[in-house]
């Protein structure tokens, strides 16, 4: 099932970054998810900037639609393998800033980098343009391959 706009497992041990715990969404619901009959609580108003690790990462692309997946790597590092669907977009080009200020402040992204350095700087850059929505794979692509989860481009 597609769940609409950002809802989040709450499960995953979801953290708003940088933000007091009161300026974080709460409102819950219960969805009955296809695994036996067991209810499953999510984040329906999930607005905001998260941290997710890699297994969060998962579900948001399994279950946010419209979710655009950013790697701010290098091209040379994306070539060597990229979460897929991932659009590249180069953390040290010079027009960096200028690429994200293209973007669509109410899409919902999830953003990731080698290790979370790159991805965290970044998010500051997306939090003073005002986006809605950025989840943030804090590991990286190394937490990603560390949970065994698939890459493309290799």
């Amino acid at each position: 099932m597609k769940l609409t706009y950002i809802p989040l497992l709450a499960s995953l041990g979801l953290v708003a970054c940088g933000q007091a715990p009161s300026d974080a969404a709460t409102d819950t619901a219960d969805l009955n998810k296809d695994n036996g009959g067991e209810s499953t609580k999510v984040i329906t108003a999930a607005l905001g900037i998260i941290d997710v690790d890699a297994m969060g990462a998962q579900e948001a692309i399994a279950n946010i639609e419209g979710l655009v997946i950013l790697d701010i790597r290098t091209p040379e590092e994306y070539a060597d393998g990229h979460i897929e669907n991932a659009i590249n977009i180069d953390f040290y080009a010079p027009d960096f800033k200028k690429q994200l200020a293209a973007l669509n402040r109410t899409t919902p992204y999830l953003l990731y980098c080698r290790s979370g350095g790159r991805s965290g700087k970044a998010l500051r850059m997306f939090r003073d343009m005002d986006f809605q929505s950025v989840i943030h794979l804090e590991g990286g692509i190394l937490d990603w391959q560390e949970q065994g989860l698939p890459l493309t481009g290799e």
